[in-house]
């Protein structure tokens, strides 16, 4: 009886199995909020890669106006929007350095919906401007708790080594046996 829901014979009496033809994609963009009480029939393919499940860059061309950008990753207000170039390590020491939280939202589904208005995150220089007056925006979608992972494994890894060239060197013998003196 749900309409985007279509079933499809696979051989098996017992077990049916249905196909969404209506999905979205993982990154995509729309015009409105997206809301699962309407179907938004303006859905845009968003160019993405996947640069690790936390990190995610894509690029949008020739946009005129502003925009929805959906993640459909499970709301968590840890996910941000830069547009422009990204560094994981600036996120600990910048402040303000994504798009502001107001235009992050939890939208009907339960997913990730960033507004982006294209005269505000294009001003910053951060957008390429076409000579039909569209810009071309890129930035990354970030799981910002990512940067203190990078963070304690640079710290963890110089403590080790530090503490093994000490041991090495406390405890070590030369090239013929025997002890430093």
């Amino acid at each position: 009886k749900i309409s985007w829901l279509k079933k499809i014979e696979i051989g098996t009496k017992e077990i049916g199995v249905y196909v969404n033809e209506n999905y979205r994609p993982y990154i995509y963009s729309t015009k409105q909020v997206e809301t699962i009480k309407k179907v938004n029939p303006e859905v845009y393919k968003v160019n993405y890669e996947i640069v690790n499940p936390t990190e995610y860059t894509f690029h949008i061309k020739n946009v005129k106006n502003s925009f929805y950008l959906n993640l459909s990753e499970n709301f968590n207000s840890q996910w941000n929007l830069r547009v422009g170039n990204f560094s994981w390590i600036e996120v600990i020491t910048k402040n303000n350095y994504f798009l502001d939280s107001k235009y992050h939202k939890k939208n009907d589904a339960g997913l990730n919906s960033f507004y982006i208005d294209v005269a505000k995150a294009c001003d910053t220089g951060n957008c390429k401007i076409n000579t039909d007056g569209s810009y071309d925006i890129s930035g990354t979608l970030y799981f910002s708790p990512q940067s203190y992972m990078y963070l304690g494994v640079i710290i963890t890894s110089t403590v080790i080594i530090v503490t093994m060239s000490l041991i090495l060197l406390m405890f070590g013998k030369d090239l013929y046996g025997k002890r430093r003196k």
